[in-house]
């Protein structure tokens, strides 16, 4: 009796704490593996981080290690100021590293040396990064608080340890002085031009300028008093002037008639010396070596001619640096001789050389004279009279293309072809013979003035800048393409439900401004005026754009689907005498069916809507000709039905769509509004954010996608009441309501709530998310299913064995 009673209890507690475990069973099924499934839906999800890449490269310098390997260090443009270092002597990337997460497009393009061989890089944002070569480290150098922030575009190094900057703040340019001993920054003010070179000689600027008095200008400080350089003996038709260097007595810079020229000016005799055809950007002389600790052996008596000092320049096809390069270990040499004041002198253990004397470059461009003594085999034989000390070889400057120019003989001479590379400016000099050429593209190589040619780099150490996205288009099969407008980028295929599964389609370097996909194909308006097509159906391992049919001479600012397999095109305005137009390219023939017709010639088209046979087209204007209006445009007749003026005062209606029911919606700067798409009256207007140009619109449902300024908003077409979404920029919507935008040249998605008798998508996770990537794939309904069969086999084990033990 009393065991059965113990039975009894024992049974009953187990019961309980069985019932108790499907409790939390159930509870875990509902909390974590069911309620994640809705509100993964809801939340932001990363489908590419930055996938779009462009190497576009404005400059570079070049610097040493404290063990003399020569870097080079550059900021290719992109987003977040990316920041780069190559080791020219293995020609392996050592630093790649982003400075910022503002998401800003910028670039480097004022660079300079110092003499303690740290680089200075300015940007296009007005942010100066010192680079320590030997640790990689960087530092953003702080500007005053009370300096507005220039795009910097040019830098040259001084004297008493200041570097002087040139940058832009709106349409006015500025020149900055900066000590590097002090940290000091301060505005000198205001100069005629900040991209059009700069130059530094004897205490004076010199900086270039454009139109029809274009000259060089002097600046002369501390006073800084400006005026031109005597326009004597320039060209009549001149009409453009940029400074590429000052070098020992002369300036040098490049000029633009019906030709490129090259103009030399006399900077101690004050005039004009001599123009040559145009040699390209400038570089200054290789770098001499470092003076011989021994002391000067006397020459010996049997010395053949042949190696006795000369003087003068060289006459024949070897440059003067390859005179200076034979008896001289290269790993030795030095582009500056302050950048080297804490290293130590290499020692020399030829038996058998010469003496030679050769200049010596300084911070400042001037150049001094050292000789450069070496042992010979025998030191016991009679000295012989020194030999009559006789004047330097001039130093040779090379230009583009390794032309050399002597100013004494007005004389050039190229050593080798320039397949498109410039050299790096101020100094490209690794060595006596090798000077580093790279392109805009961010292909480098090593220019040799004794082989006479150019050693490519392949594969390029230069990886490039991560660009933001700027074009986002969803096709009828909810495929998304994503694009960025620097050319050499590619446009992302990427499928909406399984969104690891992409393809990189080539846009053959062309500046993508525009794409729309539809079913037939993607179409894609380039800066060129060209109109391209892709075709996403195609089976190829290389997936690419065709070539395209050009449509007009400016950029194709717009691009909308109207009917038939027709799309609508928009052409920026290119000029008061052509204007803005419109056209329509067929799919389907891949030709232009209706040649574009000039809507303005007052304003630019930056937005297209299309309804029911009437293209909606939104414009842009100067800031000079008035508000932005919004023009209906009859297809059929090629004709304007009607325009309007939306928003006073707003400069550019950056987004624009139709409804069925007769309404139009767009976004003019920071104002959203509501027209009669048929009388083009505005019903409702309500300002979301402060004045911008930065605004793009998406119409889905009952419910408006805008991004204003940098941030994405969801508005109700009714009340036109705003919702918060997300930082983001670009914005595209499908069928089902999905979000798509970018933000910090990436992808990201907002996926609507689904019903609970449908199964959800597959909400892939990036790796880099922050999140499992594990897929959820588990619907409401399939949940409860689930759980309703762990439920019923957990009671069905409490009910069931402990009565048959009551039985017993």
């Amino acid at each position: 009796m009393y065991v059965s009673r113990l039975l009894m209890v024992c049974a009953r507690r187990l019961q309980i704490a069985r019932f108790t475990y499907g409790v939390i069973v159930a509870f875990w099924l509902a909390t974590v593996a069911i309620v994640p499934v809705a509100s993964a839906q809801a939340a932001e999800q990363l489908i590419a981080q930055k996938p779009f890449v462009a190497t576009v490269v404005e400059g570079m310098a070049l610097t040493k290690t404290s063990n003399g390997v020569p870097m080079a260090v550059f900021m290719p443009q992109g987003i977040n100021a990316l920041l780069e270092a190559v080791n020219l002597k293995t020609m392996q990337r050592v630093k790649l590293d982003e400075q910022r997460v503002d998401g800003q497009q910028t670039s480097g393009k004022a660079y300079i040396t110092l003499p303690n061989r740290h680089v200075l890089i300015g940007t296009t944002t007005g942010f100066v990064y010192d680079v320590n070569p030997d640790t990689l480290a960087v530092v953003e150098l702080e500007l005053p608080a009370a300096m507005a922030k220039p795009a910097f575009q040019r830098v040259v190094l001084g004297e008493k340890g200041v570097a002087y900057f040139a940058g832009t703040v709106g349409a006015s340019s500025h020149l900055y002085a900066y000590n590097y001993l002090s940290s000091n920054w301060r505005d000198i003010g205001t100069i005629p031009s900040a991209t059009k070179g700069l130059a530094y000689a004897a205490g004076a600027v010199y900086v270039g300028s454009t139109g029809t008095s274009a000259n060089v200008w002097r600046i002369t400080l501390p006073q800084n008093s400006q005026g031109q350089v005597t326009s004597q003996g320039l060209p009549a038709n001149l009409r453009d002037v940029f400074v590429e260097a000052a070098d020992k007595d002369f300036l040098y810079a490049s000029a633009q008639t019906d030709k490129g020229l090259t103009l030399i000016y006399d900077l101690k005799q004050d005039k004009w010396h001599d123009q040559q055809p145009g040699f390209g950007q400038i570089s200054l002389a290789p770098p001499e070596p470092e003076p011989i600790a021994t002391p000067t052996a006397p020459v010996a008596q049997n010395t053949p001619p042949a190696v006795q000092p000369t003087s003068g320049t060289n006459t024949t096809d070897t440059s003067p640096a390859d005179q200076l390069n034979s008896p001289t270990n290269t790993n030795n040499s030095n582009a500056n001789s302050q950048n080297n004041a804490n290293e130590k002198n290499p020692k020399n253990t030829d038996t058998n050389t010469t003496t030679n004397t050769v200049p010596s470059s300084t911070t400042e461009g001037t150049t001094a004279t050292q000789p450069v003594s070496q042992q010979t085999s025998s030191q016991n034989e009679a000295p012989s009279p020194a030999a009559p000390v006789l004047p330097p070889a001039p130093k040779p400057v090379y230009f583009g293309g390794l032309a050399q120019y002597d100013p004494a003989t007005k004389t050039s001479r190229t050593y080798t072809s320039n397949p498109g590379f410039q050299p790096v400016t101020g100094n490209c000099w690794i060595d006596m013979t090798r000077c580093v050429v790279y392109t805009s593209q961010g292909r480098l190589a090593l220019a040799s003035t004794s082989s006479r040619g150019f050693k490519l780099t392949a594969p390029s150490p230069i990886v490039g800048g991560y660009q933001s996205l700027d074009l986002l288009a969803i096709g009828p099969d909810d495929t998304i393409y994503a694009g960025s407008s620097v050319p050499g980028t590619t446009l992302q295929h990427i499928d909406s439900k399984k969104t690891t599964l992409r393809k990189s389609v080539d846009t053959k370097g062309n500046q993508l401004t525009s794409l729309v996909a539809t079913e037939r194909a993607v179409i894609a308006g380039t800066a060129q005026g060209k109109i391209m097509e892709y075709d996403p159906s195609s089976q190829t391992t290389a997936p690419a754009f065709m070539s395209g049919i050009s449509v007009g001479s400016s950029s194709v600012s717009a691009l909308v689907a109207t009917e038939q397999d027709k799309v609508a095109f928009a052409i920026a305005q290119a000029g008061s005498t052509t204007g803005a137009s419109v056209g329509v390219y067929d799919t389907r023939k891949h030709t232009v069916t209706s040649k574009p017709l000039v809507i303005s010639s007052l304003q630019s088209i930056s937005s297209l809507a299309y309804r029911k046979g009437i293209l909606y087209i939104g414009g842009t204007t100067t800031g000079v000709t008035g508000s932005a209006q919004v023009v209906a445009y009859d297809v059929a007749t090629r004709s304007v039905r009607s325009k309007m003026t939306p928003v006073p005062g707003a400069n550019s209606v950056g987004g624009i769509a139709a409804s069925s029911d007769g309404k139009l919606f767009g976004v003019a700067e920071g104002t959203v509004f509501i027209a009669d798409a048929d009388t083009l009256g505005v019903i409702q207007k309500k300002q979301l954010a402060m004045k911008t140009t930065e605004s793009r619109l998406v119409l889905r449902a009952s419910e408006l996608s805008v991004t204003i300024a940098g941030k994405l908003y969801k508005v109700d077409i009714n009340d036109l009441k705003e919702t918060y979404v997300a930082n983001a920029s670009q914005v595209a919507v499908n069928v089902q309501g999905d979000t798509y935008y970018g933000r910090n040249g990436g992808l990201y998605s907002i996926l609507v709530q689904r019903s609970a008798t449908s199964a959800a998508p597959t909400a892939t996770r990036h790796l880099n998310s922050g999140v499992s990537p594990v897929d959820i794939k588990l619907g409401a309904s399939g949940g409860l299913f689930i759980l309703m069969i762990i439920l019923l086999s957990v009671f069905k084990i409490h009910i069931r064995r402990p009565t048959y033990m009551l039985k017993r």
